[in-house]
């Protein structure tokens, strides 16, 4: 009953010590068919080892244990599987802890089922012989899974739990700062919450009109933080996706290289009618950039909310400002 306890809790690293041990016990006592364990390591192949060695184990045994080879086999193949499984499913943190459990679950039974065979082998045979208390392998194997499940979840927490909120800064956020070089006539704002530092021109409140915070800034700058690394084809696709619908089309979208990298740059218009009936069409110039470090993803997205058309001469002056766009 131990062994199979410490084989779920301790799931990640005990059943590999106990199939070494098994391997062991059974070069041990000269079974026919007694192996390496590093066999296991082979895909198919050693799970096919593993039934040798347990059907070996049951020929020996005869009627002294009951011994369930193509059972046990079944479930440490079940409990492979579910692992794989929660490593390509696309689920929520508990969804994972779900499927990680049940592969646990299962691989810690098939050692129990063929740990209690052994154990009624080894009193049958040797009947004089003292039961081995817990092993200083055992120990290790557990602590070292124990550690290794904390740094897991510890990831995994990181990843995709410890997702913060979106932060939107309407610029400029703060004073233009002096301590970055700028061009001619611009100013340089940088915003420390957000981690980013951008450049406007002078008279840059007549750029365009942000329609979202109603009063005379040219844009705003978007930052989501995610968990897992994310692609920016995926950040722009899940950014265009929250935006379009009813009145809001997306109009163009494409790839731009920027000097902060690669970006998708996308227009939208977005079509009412205005208190006195009128037809009003509002556009969204918006610049989706994905910066990744230390295993997570923030995604930035620099959005310009223009009144009536994107002039060409408009477009080149959002196009200045946001090559001015750098990471902190």
């Amino acid at each position: 009953m131990r062994v199979g306890i410490l084989a779920v809790l301790a799931g990640i690293t005990y059943p590999t010590w106990w199939t070494w041990q098994l391997f062991k016990f059974t070069r041990r006592e000269g079974f026919p068919r007694a192996s390496s364990f590093w066999w296991t390591l082979i895909p198919i192949v050693g799970v096919v080892m593993v039934w040798r060695q347990l059907d070996d184990l049951k020929k020996a045994a005869g009627s002294k244990a009951r011994v369930h080879p193509k059972l046990i086999v079944a479930l440490l193949v079940a409990g492979s599987l579910a692992l794989q499984a929660g490593r390509l499913a696309n689920r929520s943190l508990g969804g994972l802890l779900l499927i990680l459990l049940l592969a646990f679950l299962l691989t810690g039974f098939a050692i129990y089922l063929a740990q209690r065979s052994i154990t009624s082998y080894l009193r049958a045979t040797y009947p004089l012989e003292r039961e081995r208390r817990l092993s200083v392998g055992e120990v290790a194997a557990t602590l070292l899974s124990l550690l290794l499940s904390a740094a897991v979840g510890g990831l995994l927490y990181y990843w995709t739990v410890a997702d913060a909120g979106p932060v939107i800064s309407y610029l400029p956020a703060a004073s233009p700062v002096t301590d970055l070089p700028a061009s001619p006539g611009w100013a340089a704002y940088r915003n420390t919450d957000p981690g980013f530092t951008i450049q406007l021109p002078a008279g840059w409140a007549s750029v365009s009109y942000d329609l979202d915070a109603q009063q005379e800034n040219p844009t705003k700058v978007i930052k989501r933080e995610n968990g897992s690394p994310t692609s920016l084809d995926r950040f722009a696709r899940n950014a265009a996706a929250a935006q379009v619908g009813g009145d809001i089309q997306l109009t163009e979208q494409h790839r731009v290289t920027l000097p902060a990298g690669e970006a998708v740059r996308m227009m939208f218009s977005e079509t009412y009618l205005d208190a006195d009936g009128v037809s009003v069409t509002n556009h969204y110039v918006e610049y989706a950039l994905v910066m990744t470090k230390a295993f997570r993803s923030n995604g930035y997205l620099l959005r310009f909310g223009v009144l009536d058309a994107v002039t060409d001469e408009m477009q080149s002056t959002i196009d200045q400002i946001v090559s001015t766009f750098r990471v902190l």
